[in-house]
């Protein structure tokens, strides 16, 4: 077991407390009303990390530097 990844830990909470002690929002930001979530964006957002990642998954299976498509980049 890798014991030297907990080493971490303590780093991590020892940020996560001089974060809140020390940094905070601005009176623009703590004053702000939420605002409405752009679900066009959000959709298309969604759509290309989909294709993206269906690239980057199916890519290497079917030899994407093997196309003929993919001749001028050699």
């Amino acid at each position: 077991m890798a014991l030297g990844f907990y080493i971490n830990i303590p780093v991590s909470i020892l940020a996560v407390v001089l974060i809140s002690a020390f940094v905070e929002d601005p009176p623009w930001i703590r004053d702000a009303k939420p605002g409405r979530i752009d679900t066009v964006g959000l959709g298309f957002m969604t759509i290309g990390l989909a294709t993206l990642q269906i690239m980057l998954d199916k890519g290497q299976e079917v030899d994407w530097f093997g196309t003929s498509g993919c001749d001028g980049w050699r």
